[in-house]
């Protein structure tokens, strides 16, 4: 028997287990970068409002080190990355640390890990999977 045999099955079975909180996360990210996009199309509809933003954080160095520096000031799209990288990154991290989390820990405090490894799996497939 190979080390991985059953990360199949055991991949399906996580993606079961997870088939709400998945999609939510999907949707939430990209949710806040639509949200940002339209909020800067509203409170910034013409080209030098936007280049006043950006003027306005480049010349606050507090502002500048907390957010960082806007790339593009000029375009939606380039106030809509500078807001939200910092966020989206924070979260997918965070999402991925409370994925790992559940999947690793939460099953070896359950007894799950132990049931799953008695059965027909390799050695690595539920790290694997």
């Amino acid at each position: 028997m190979s080390v991985l045999t059953g990360t199949g099955m055991l991949v399906r079975l996580i993606l079961r287990r997870d088939r709400l909180r998945l999609p939510a996360w999907v949707v939430v990210i990209p949710g806040l970068v639509t949200a940002t996009a339209s909020a800067i199309t509203e409170l910034y509809p013409n080209t030098g409002e936007r280049l006043a933003l950006g003027l306005a954080v480049d010349a606050n160095p507090a502002l500048r080190a907390l957010t960082g520096p806007i790339f593009d000031p000029s375009s939606t799209g380039g106030l809509t990355a500078w807001r939200v990288t910092g966020i989206a990154a924070v979260l997918t991290g965070l999402i991925g640390i409370l994925f790992v989390t559940r999947h690793t820990r939460a099953e070896e405090e359950t007894g799950r890990a132990e049931l799953i490894g008695a059965g027909a799996v390799g050695r690595h497939a539920l790290l694997a999977a």
